[in-house]
């Protein structure tokens, strides 16, 4: 009898032990969760102590000691907000910008001993684990290489750049361009041989004057005269003799596109005069691009921006379409001066159905564009309500309104 009780004991006395280590789990799986959920975001004072965050954006994190926060994430983002925290023995900064349409914040600490490191990642206020952390961390610490992946033929429909070679250890890409001649209206090669730019950083070429910014690796954008920079000679480079028609038509995104056949070189960058039969040959071979607008705002040819009746904005420019919507002013002043302007035509998408003309055909109104050789001004007919018949838009963003 005794040595059942005993047994009895033994097997209960197992039990309790198991239920007190399960609810001790059970209780430490809690904590860890709550602790998941609660963070610094929530549990810290933060404040807008510009003096505190500017000190704290130039300390460097452990692992990559020659990366100032601040200049580092500014560099890559844009960054919303900065803010600063602390405890009894650290020191926070949290960041705030938009990756992918997604809010990120990443939050550093200091601790007592100046050991930097990011604490807490969160991305649409969801924390993340430590490998996210890790993660991040490389991601935007970490040294990049300038893409190998950027060969290829990327054109803005009036100008390219074929770039044919990037050299990463050397910095240097290697390439060929084209431009449109406007009196022959046909895409040329400037010139047989293969000319080169510097890499500057992970995502930028050019040189001391001029630079030209990446997009990823499919689409560069070039402001005004950032095209000089696909010449590099005195023929087709220099500024002088050249119209402002000219410089502008190579402003915009070039994006990366299948390498059009049978492109001729310059007349004048060739070694000897061309034959007769090469003539011939090169009229068959060529190739009429359109004449894409560029992105912008186009006003009444011949009002300011400050008395028009009527806009209209291009985007999304493509090789064979391009965006657009249209504003009419809604109010006048006894000056004629214009405000209000209000959305009368929603974007849509106008399509080339020649070198010079693009139409939209909608279910009430088919709008025809037609784009000349100045790709500052566009002619539009169809919409009788805003648009009248013949009338001409030029392309004047720059003036300015009050």
């Amino acid at each position: 009898m005794r040595k059942y009780l005993k047994g009895i004991l033994m097997i209960l006395t197992v039990m309790l032990i198991g239920v007190l280590v399960g609810c001790s789990n059970s209780q430490k799986e809690n904590e860890e969760e709550s602790e998941k959920k609660i963070g610094l975001l929530e549990t810290v004072e933060w404040q807008d102590d510009s003096k505190k965050i500017e000190e704290f954006k130039k300390c460097s994190i452990s692992a990559y000691s020659n990366k100032p926060i601040g200049e580092t994430v500014s560099s890559q983002f844009s960054v919303n907000k900065w803010q600063y925290g602390h405890s009894e023995k650290e020191e926070y900064l949290l960041c705030s910008y938009v990756k992918e349409d997604k809010e990120v914040i990443l939050i550093f600490y200091k601790d007592s001993y100046e050991n930097v490191n990011i604490a807490e990642y969160y991305v649409e206020k969801e924390k993340q684990n430590k490998e996210e952390i890790t993660k991040v961390t490389e991601e935007i610490f970490e040294e990049k290489e300038f893409s190998s992946e950027r060969t290829g033929f990327f054109s803005n429909g009036k100008w390219a750049m074929e770039i044919s070679k990037v050299d990463v250890a050397n910095k240097k890409i290697e390439y060929y361009s084209y431009w449109w001649n406007f009196e022959k209206e046909q895409m040329e090669q400037s010139e047989t041989d293969a000319k080169t730019l510097d890499i500057l950083d992970v995502d930028t070429m050019g040189n001391s004057d001029y630079s030209i910014e990446w997009n990823g690796i499919d689409s560069f954008k070039m402001e005004k005269y950032d095209c000089e920079l696909l010449f590099n000679n005195d023929t087709i480079g220099s500024r002088e003799g050249r119209s402002e028609e000219f410089w502008n038509s190579g402003m915009g995104e070039f994006k990366r596109i299948e390498k059009p056949e049978n492109i001729p070189i310059s007349e004048f960058e060739s070694a000897q005069e061309p034959s007769s039969q090469e003539n011939e040959e090169s009229e068959n071979q060529r190739i009429v691009l359109p004449q894409v607008p560029p992105a912008g705002t186009y006003w009444e040819a011949d009002r300011s921006p400050l008395y028009a009746r009527y806009y209209i904005e291009i985007s999304n420019t493509q090789d064979n379409s391009f965006d657009f919507e249209i504003y009419q002013a809604q109010t006048f002043n006894q000056y004629e001066e214009a405000s209000d302007y209000k959305l009368v035509f929603k974007k849509h998408t106008a399509t080339f159905t020649d070198a010079y003309h693009a139409v939209y055909e909608g279910q009430q109104y088919t709008l025809h564009f037609e784009c000349g050789t100045n790709t500052g001004y566009i002619t539009i007919s169809g919409f009788s309500e805003v648009i009248p018949d013949g009338s001409q838009l030029c392309n004047t963003e720059w003036l300015q309104v009050s």
